[in-house]
């Protein structure tokens, strides 16, 4: 239900009561008591940080303020943050929070939603060591999503405070039957960058900006589409109240575009961005995605899962936000070794080059994507799946990832009724031995011994889960002797989610 309001949103006091972790709403996974008391201090340091606008705790991760990344073994907290989501039964995008720990020590958190209260809504959970909660919204907050006078919307913002160890932690968004899972951000940047969206008939794209500061953040959207680069009314001095989520329906500001690449500037103040596309099926397949946005442009970019089952379209977007031309190269890598021959496409500036990768390779085709610049500007990609099979349907937004890792996480899939796949790629110089490792997830079954690849250079190898007899919803660590890029994909007869997983550092 979305409820007319003014242009304001009550201000929503920072976390500076520990104490109060104690009196909230309860729900199915509060912490004992004991242990509240034991991370109270921790808490009100990181309560104290929150209000001082730093956005990470990792000793181990100084340089990284943004982008998903798995803590250090003896990281004291670590702050994670889900801009996307609403709270209430049926909402617009019910929102489950995932929350894993990879580590051998147990664990401790708060998620404090941001909710349009006097203070935030919080739900204190345990992590137990190799295992994983999930903490749904609605048992959080029953805040009913907002519609502001000038068109945007006013929503609940989740912040996820770890006390020790490798916590991650990712969201799951149904919508209807409908879902999308993906990971939360470690951090707030003064950019984002997203590079495939469309505002076709029939669909809604969401832009979601969580402010979750002590100062408001002011920012300014600009489009990349079909028909040049678009700064409509509205889309300029965006107010973001401190401590609030806002979305931004940019199907409203930007209208019938088959291509639509965004990019968030603040004048003031950082936030978190993430943006939800779903169709009703008039134009593209019907279904709902998610992705988390960039905070960079790159040089290259891989795309680990790629699949052109019946019924499916590929389509990668590369978009260049600078004032300058560029061009890049677009390599398809099909698994049986079939050739597809590279495509350099040039990137204008300020526009965005979509190719159309599920026409260049077979059908049931198994690959994987690399897109290199060859040009002098750095570009952002992602891709956007769609397919019409009665079997796994929907659409999938996916983020293209930019560095290799040794390890890489997933946490989990709550509720999902469907299969999973986890691709990795060998880019490296030399052969990789890769191992993926299931964690239990509340009362489910892990196998007792992990799952092993062997990838040659140039190689992809996948982990079909079920085959492995591995549930969607358990936790996947995947594990290398050498840096690998890895992504999951999940699928169900009502839809289908394609994300990277988390890397280690």
């Amino acid at each position: 239900m979305v409820v007319l309001a003014p242009d304001r949103r009550p201000e929503v006091a920072a976390v500076t009561d520990p104490a109060d972790y104690g009196g909230g709403r309860r729900g199915r996974r509060w912490v004992p008591r004991s242990p509240v008391i034991i991370v109270l201090v921790a808490a009100l340091v990181a309560a104290v940080a929150l209000d001082r606008t730093e956005p990470d705790r990792d000793a181990n991760a100084a340089a990284i303020t943004d982008a998903p990344a798995i803590p250090g073994a003896d990281a004291l907290s670590v702050s994670w943050y889900c801009p996307e989501g609403s709270a209430t039964d049926d909402g617009r995008a019910d929102e489950t929070v995932l929350v894993a720990n990879l580590g051998d020590e147990d664990a401790t958190a708060v998620v404090s939603v941001f909710d349009g209260n006097d203070e935030p809504s919080r739900e204190p959970v345990d992590v137990p060591a190799r295992s994983q909660v999930d903490v749904e919204l609605n048992e959080v907050t029953d805040q009913e999503e907002e519609l502001l006078l000038d068109g945007t919307i006013a929503g609940p913002g989740v912040m996820v405070e770890a006390f020790g160890g490798e916590v991650v932690v990712e969201h799951a968004i149904t919508r209807g039957s409908d879902f999308a899972v993906g990971p939360c951000a470690r951090g707030a940047a003064p950019e984002w960058f997203f590079a495939a969206g469309t505002t076709v008939r029939g669909t809604e794209l969401m832009l979601s900006l969580f402010n979750p500061f002590g100062d408001d953040a002011i920012v300014d959207l600009t489009f990349l589409t079909d028909t040049g680069v678009q700064t409509p009314e509205g889309a300029e001095a965006l107010i973001i109240p401190r401590r609030s989520r806002v979305s931004v329906p940019l199907h409203a500001l930007v209208q019938r575009q088959a291509q639509v690449a965004t990019v968030v500037r603040t004048r003031t103040g950082r936030v978190i961005a993430e943006q939800s596309l779903a169709s009703d099926g008039s134009e593209i397949a019907q279904g709902f995605a998610l992705s988390l946005g960039a905070t960079d442009p790159a040089q290259s970019w891989t795309l680990p899962h790629g699949s052109m089952p019946s019924g499916s379209t590929h389509n990668v977007s590369v978009a260049n936000f600078t004032d300058n031309g560029s061009e890049a190269q677009v390599r398809v890598d099909v698994d049986d070794g079939g050739r597809v021959e590279p495509q350099t496409v040039p990137v204008a500036a300020r526009s965005v080059t979509v190719v159309d990768v599920g026409g260049l390779v077979p059908v049931d085709a198994t690959y994987t994507v690399g897109v290199r610049v060859t040009g002098e500007e750095p570009v952002v990609v992602e891709e956007l799946v769609t397919s019409t099979a009665a079997t796994a349907g929907g659409l999938a937004l996916g983020a293209g990832v930019r560095e290799p890792a040794r390890r890489w996480a997933f946490a989990g899939a709550a509720g999902l009724d469907g299969d999973a796949v986890v691709s990795v790629v060998n880019r490296g110089s030399r052969p990789v031995t890769v191992s993926l490792t299931a964690y239990a997830s509340d009362d489910a079954e892990a196998p007792d011994s992990p799952s092993e690849l062997e990838l040659d250079v140039g190689e992809r190898g996948s982990f079909e889960l079920g085959e492995l007899d591995i549930g969607a919803d358990l936790v996947l660590v995947v594990e290398a002797d050498g840096p690998v890029f890895a992504s999951r994909l999940l699928s169900a007869a009502t839809g289908r989610s394609l994300d990277p997983g988390i890397p280690g550092r």
